[in-house]
């Protein structure tokens, strides 16, 4: 069950603006999420096979190569996370990793942290964001002059 208020544990966080959280109940609107086995199928043909694996040490080339196989036992547990409004507690943890962005290697400044996070949840996140923005798109939700989630169009386009 949710807390209906928020909690702080810090008395510096008192200067903060209070947040009222407004409880909806468990909604069931995931489950309108509509995907197939072939929308992953998709997302599997797009994946980028030198990326390095997450905790999981699932290498992206690997799950390429058993995509068929693995389609549908995914569809079946990414439908039941979005059922059941939750993931599993392994796609919240990443390997964290510095990567020198340039200059010296002696200088923490110098290098900007990457999240090795899993790839089985990496798809599932593409499987979210593409369904999303094809019904935001479908629905004309989404402003023509919002640059930041239309294909092919960026934040530079917009300049």
């Amino acid at each position: 069950m949710r807390s209906k208020h928020p909690v702080s544990t810090h008395s510096s966080h008192q200067c903060l603006p209070r947040i009222t959280t407004i409880d909806m109940g468990r909604s069931e609107d995931c489950m309108d999420i509509q995907f197939s086995e072939n929308d992953i199928l998709n997302i599997f043909n797009k994946l980028k096979t030198d990326k390095s694996p997450g905790l999981d040490e699932l290498l992206p080339r690997l799950l390429s190569e058993i995509k068929n196989e693995v389609a549908y036992p995914l569809y079946l547990l990414f439908r039941r996370s979005l059922n059941e409004s939750s993931i599993p507690t392994e796609w919240k943890r990443a390997n964290v990793c510095l990567i020198l962005k340039k200059g010296s290697r002696n200088l923490a400044e110098n290098y900007r942290p990457v999240s090795l996070t899993s790839q089985v949840c990496k798809v599932f996140d593409t499987l979210i964001r593409d369904t999303l923005v094809k019904h935001l798109e479908g629905n004309k939700l989404i402003h023509d002059s919002q640059h930041g989630f239309h294909a092919g169009r960026s934040c530079l386009t917009n300049l």
